[in-house]
């Protein structure tokens, strides 16, 4: 039989808030020596595999800005290397020569962030950073990810491709997303920054190059006391039929069920008792719920 535990913490998060966000995060790529792992396989590798690199040559300009290289000003950027690598700053090789001059330049490579971001006491997570870069969407691309067990795991967060140009170089723009609820109240939070390209000669310059990274949040009291001091709904598991049972003051909307990495579960709503049915198996899940005009978190973890 499955036993359903409930964790006690439940995360505000106001649906519109006018709170100050706080800065949990904050990487340039300036600093030395830069608190990154570059370069981690997390995949296949050719011998000629593009490579990240930590410099200037391709340097960071406040968006809208076009591309510029060597202002001092320090980026996180792909660039190539090997006998056809033709170009400094955000310059990939797309191959193409492999089975004629066996220059081979299949490439997948991770940087990660060396230390853990601890989302504990923030509500209204969300992560941002400037970038640029074009390659060849769906093929040779960057991928922001984030991992909530301290880099065990990566799920991926959004694709960075077909960028806008100006003057004959990369575009640079502002990239900015809400964290999902998963990541709320971790203390081992990671981000990651993941390359991939394959080798069929296709390849339009910038590759990737990112500058300024973020991750706020609106500080707030967690535990069983909502924003404004009412006391939060309990939720009390019913181990015989799989089920959660929400007993409270008010009505508790609940919009949504996940599991650790993000997946929308199907659930049922019979009167103030979550059905989540035989779907449910051993692990994590996130109930997200709305209760007197704010949206909280409830984690919930099932064992064997």
């Amino acid at each position: 039989m499955k036993k359903l535990l409930l964790t006690t913490f439940g995360i505000a998060a106001l649906l519109t808030s006018a709170s100050a966000q706080t800065v949990i995060y904050s990487e340039t790529f300036n600093s030395a020596p830069l608190a990154w792992t570059l370069n981690t396989p997390s995949g296949a590798n050719d011998p000629d595999a593009n490579t990240w690199i930590n410099t200037n040559a391709e340097s960071a300009v406040v968006p809208p800005g076009c591309g510029q290289a060597n202002t001092g000003n320090k980026t996180l950027h792909v660039n190539c290397q090997g006998s056809f690598c033709l170009g400094t700053g955000a310059t990939y090789d797309g191959g193409g020569v492999c089975s004629t001059l066996s220059v081979c330049v299949v490439t997948n490579k991770r940087c990660t962030m060396n230390s853990t971001i601890s989302t504990i006491g923030y509500y209204n997570l969300n992560v941002s950073c400037d970038w640029i870069g074009v390659g060849q969407a769906g093929f040779d691309y960057a991928t922001l990810q984030y991992s909530i067990d301290g880099g065990t795991t990566w799920v991926d967060l959004h694709q960075f491709a077909n960028g806008a140009t100006c003057g004959g170089q990369g575009q640079w723009a502002n990239y900015s997303m809400p964290l999902p609820f998963v990541c709320y109240n971790r203390n081992n939070l990671k981000l990651a920054f993941n390359w991939t390209n394959n080798d069929d000669g296709v390849a339009t310059d910038p590759s990737f190059a990112t500058h300024d990274l973020k991750v706020t949040g609106t500080a707030s009291s967690v535990g069983m006391v909502g924003m404004n001091g009412e006391i939060l709904p309990r939720f009390i598991p019913n181990a015989a039929n799989g089920s959660v049972l929400i007993e409270g003051s008010d009505v508790v909307k609940v919009n949504a069920v996940c599991d650790i990495t993000g997946r929308i579960l199907s659930f049922n709503m019979n009167g103030s008792e979550i059905s989540l049915g035989s779907v449910i198996k051993s692990g994590s899940y996130f109930i997200n719920y709305e209760f007197k005009g704010a949206q909280y978190s409830k984690m919930l973890v099932v064992v064997e």
